[in-house]
């Protein structure tokens, strides 16, 4: 009898067991993020929407190619390159659930980085729809944007 119960409690324990795949499933961070927030890195001086020193949009594209666009003083800059997404959990001790490498085609002033190179920039996801720079850790400012939903 306790055989038994003890093949029954082992059968139950295995088969009880979590099967699914705990692999995260792929995030789709394609289309349109629009900056929303800038914060300084001196004294915490948060600004949105038209209180910002200008306005600025990623479009991310499926073919890992990108477009930021920046208004300032009524005047476009835009810049180009290609994308790679990085699935992480931590990016630079930061929560994240995934970050994005930028590869730009040439330098430009709207890059916003902390490398040498002025062609590589980082961000990361610490949500599906929120994605934020990580300028803010070499003490420029802290900006965050959000996805442009249809």
């Amino acid at each position: 009898m306790k055989k038994f119960l003890f093949l029954a409690i082992s059968i139950f324990i295995i088969t009880s067991c979590n099967t699914d795949d705990d692999t995260p499933t792929e995030t789709n961070f394609t289309g349109e993020w629009e900056l929303v927030k800038t914060t300084s890195s001196i004294g915490d001086e948060t600004k949105t929407g038209a209180e910002m020193e200008w306005q600025e949009s990623y479009v991310l594209k499926a073919d890992s190619t990108f477009t930021k666009t920046r208004v300032r003083d009524n005047k476009t800059s835009v810049a180009q390159g290609t994308f790679t997404i990085n699935d992480n959990t931590e990016f630079y001790g930061l929560p994240a659930i995934a970050s994005i490498t930028m590869i730009y085609e040439s330098e430009n002033d709207i890059i916003a980085t902390c490398y040498s190179d002025k062609l590589h920039e980082e961000l990361y996801f610490d949500a599906k729809d929120v994605m934020i720079s990580t300028y803010e850790q070499c003490d420029g400012l802290g900006l965050e944007y959000a996805r442009i939903l249809d």
